[in-house]
């Protein structure tokens, strides 16, 4: 091959090098790949075990941004080995080297991080007193109310690119409650394990779906 061969194959070569490059990044429009860090609790105290939600609350999160064919998610596990292998805590307080250090391990280019802001109850209705109704029968409901915050991180750069905010309610009535399995106090108010899961996963939807969810950014449809 003669120099002018060389030379032009080297021209190329340091052509393609920065466009290769730029081939990795992927922006929040190209189906990037993204690590959906566990849900935290910053609800009230007295919302019993909450351990046990905190799991099927980011499980609902990642099937519903697999869901929008928008994003690739990385699966649970296979995450929380590299972690666990890396000594890295797996919350919703990563700094920017953290962010980065999960994105290279990981190959995510984006973090999904992630709290349950609140969650609630309050009863309302019909109350029974030495065997008469004080009001209209069968009005007396519990309610639930949670509210979820998701934000989505650039692991280059630790920016939050989206921000998205999901309320959602569960109803019922004092006699469904009591069906409905493992009863505990939220404030002073009898409810089920399954009413706030109910909750919890319509504010997840509506942090990704609703008009101040995540999608509603990315489209430019958000106020």
């Amino acid at each position: 091959m003669n120099r002018g061969k060389w030379l032009l194959l080297l021209v190329l070569v340091l052509v393609m090098i920065p466009s290769m490059a730029l081939a990795k990044v992927k922006g929040i429009d190209d189906y990037p790949r993204v690590a959906v860090l566990p849900l935290q609790n910053k609800a009230a105290e007295n919302w019993h075990d909450f351990g046990d939600y905190a799991g099927s609350a980011t499980d609902n999160l990642a099937f519903e941004l697999n869901r929008t064919m928008r994003f690739e998610c990385i699966e649970r596990e296979a995450l929380q080995k590299l972690m666990d292998e890396h000594s890295l805590n797996m919350t919703g307080m990563v700094d920017r080297a953290t962010a980065a250090e999960i994105g290279r391990l990981s190959g995510a280019d984006y973090l999904v991080l992630g709290s349950v802001a609140s969650l609630t109850a309050k009863s309302s209705g019909a109350i029974m007193h030495s065997g008469r109704i004080d009001s209209a029968a069968g009005l007396h409901k519990n309610k639930v109310a949670a509210t979820v915050l998701i934000r989505v991180v650039d692991v280059e750069t630790g920016r939050i690119v989206l921000y998205g905010r999901g309320k959602g309610k569960s109803d019922s009535s004092a006699g469904a409650v009591a069906a409905k399995g493992n009863i505990f106090m939220l404030g002073s108010v009898n409810v089920s394990d399954e009413q706030c899961e109910n909750a919890i996963e319509k504010a997840v939807k509506e942090a990704i779906h609703g008009k101040e969810g995540i999608l509603s950014q990315l489209d430019g449809k958000s106020k």
